[in-house]
């Protein structure tokens, strides 16, 4: 008979969820019962972008902290090649000169000449 109750117990069960409605909720154990899959999905998703947003903050503190750690002035901060503006036909004939970046390259590091 104890059987028969624990097959009758593991029968889903039509619950409800504020947010999205009538959901489909499945005994795991003991008392406990699934979750709004919605619910979960959304709350999943907001804990993989809360991270991905303390994993880009974290990047961006040791980037800046490598850019005061290597004594730029101020003045050239930010500058790239991009940007730069060739006034003299020495200028203007280096900008044609191809550009490599280093193999670990990040967002913050400045092309190289080579």
């Amino acid at each position: 008979m104890d059987h028969l109750r624990n097959h009758v117990a593991a029968m889903p069960e039509r619950r409800y969820c504020d947010t999205h409605g009538e959901y489909q909720s499945h005994h795991l154990i003991g008392s406990v019962w699934s979750k709004c899959r919605k619910c979960e999905e959304e709350r999943r998703a907001s804990e993989l972008q809360a991270e991905a947003d303390r994993t880009v903050k974290a990047i961006r503190e040791k980037q800046q902290a490598r850019l005061g750690q290597a004594a730029i002035p101020k003045r050239f901060i930010g500058r790239t090649f991009d940007n730069f503006e060739a006034v003299t036909p020495n200028q203007r004939a280096a900008l044609t000169l191809p550009v490599s970046t280093p193999s670990s390259s990040t967002s913050m590091q400045q092309p190289v000449r080579g």
